[in-house]
């Protein structure tokens, strides 16, 4: 079984729609109870009865799920950090975005995006847990998520090792491109101190991964 942790603005949309064009595909969208317990979790050998080969817990840190992965590959995608934040804000801005509760009170706030990206940069965002979410958790570091993984896959180079990923994980599918956004180039938004700023944030991923602005 192949679990699939989604980190947002990462390709998540595509990668996701490949797999499920290729094999049984199952969402979860874990809650955490008042009581503190996480509810929509079947057990790990209902996945292994059903022969489910790739599930998602969307945005979760699978680390803080009660159910053993150990024994599957974890597959997931990240991107350039400041290109990230841009599509994040523009993703937060949009009609979608503005549908989730979440959405919708950053943008009461009327951040404009160099306070978006002081507050993403700030260090006092919640970290991703066990519940589904949205809104600015998703601006947390990536390495929050690929602590998790197995393999790891940059966005920049995924059309070209497509192939590769097809192997490691049996997806059949062609990567389609889904949520294209048309933002102009991710450096056109940056002043030199808000690229500081990010580098600073993101430091741990920008050399695990080999990113540069």
């Amino acid at each position: 079984m192949i679990v699939f942790i989604w980190i947002p603005k990462a390709a998540g949309t595509s990668v996701w729609r490949a797999m499920r064009h290729s094999g049984t595909a199952v969402e979860y969208k874990p809650l955490v109870l008042e009581s503190g317990l996480i509810d929509g979790l079947p057990a790990h050998k209902e996945w292994c009865d059903a022969g489910i080969q790739y599930v998602t817990f969307f945005h979760a840190d699978i680390a803080a799920l009660p159910c053993d992965l150990s024994r599957t590959m974890r597959v997931a995608i990240v991107r350039n950090p400041w290109d990230r934040l841009v599509s994040l804000y523009h993703y937060l801005h949009s009609p979608v975005g503005m549908a989730k509760p979440r959405g919708r009170a950053l943008a009461s706030l009327r951040l404009c995006f160099d306070d978006f990206v002081v507050a993403a940069c700030g260090g006092r965002i919640p970290p991703p847990g066990a519940s589904y979410f949205d809104g600015i958790v998703g601006a947390n570091p990536q390495t929050c998520w690929t602590r998790n993984a197995t393999r790891v896959w940059r966005l920049e180079d995924l059309p070209r090792q497509w192939p590769e990923f097809q192997r490691a994980t049996g997806v059949t599918a062609p990567l389609p491109h889904i949520n294209r956004g048309e933002r102009g180039p991710y450096r056109d938004h940056y002043t030199p101190a808000l690229r500081h700023l990010v580098a600073k944030r993101f430091a741990e991923e920008i050399e695990e991964y080999g990113y540069a602005f």
